[in-house]
């Protein structure tokens, strides 16, 4: 099931409001590093030696659709003996990255697990509407029409 990571009027995690995921239940996101977006996909294996975790853009590497290195996979991390960790990061978000559908691919003797992940806007803040009109120093206030 989709989860969204924020709290009101902010951002995920506390990040300026930038976007969120739609996330599944393999991933996770962080932020930091600066200014460094990270989702990280978690995966089990029965196969610790004989698996492979990855990530595809529009079914295309990462490297072949960012080349500028924009976005880049850090390395596999081995967490137990069965679970695997593999971070994608974003240096920055831009307007294309929008319409991007990223995917963990996890591939094992088994078989092969495909997540998908789609970056979507924070919805936008909307004041509340003002109920009545107010003075400071004896110039009426604009109110939103």
């Amino acid at each position: 099931m989709p989860s969204k990571l924020s709290q009101p009027g902010q951002g995920i995690l506390g990040a300026p409001p930038l976007f969120y995921l739609l996330l599944t239940h393999c991933c996770f996101v962080t932020y930091g590093r600066g200014s460094d977006w990270i989702i990280t996909c978690v995966s089990r294996s029965s196969w610790p030696n004989f698996h492979v975790v990855y990530w595809l853009a529009d079914n295309n590497f990462i490297e072949d659709l960012f080349p500028d290195g924009r976005v880049w996979e850090e390395p596999e991390r081995q967490m137990s003996n069965q679970t695997i960790e593999k971070s994608l990061v974003f240096s920055s978000v831009e307007e294309t990255d929008f319409s991007v559908q990223f995917c963990c691919i996890i591939q094992d003797p088994s078989g092969v697990e495909i997540r998908n992940i789609t970056l979507q806007r924070d919805p936008p803040i909307v004041p509340a509407e003002a109920t009545s009109r107010e003075e400071t120093s004896g110039a009426p206030m604009e109110l939103p029409q």
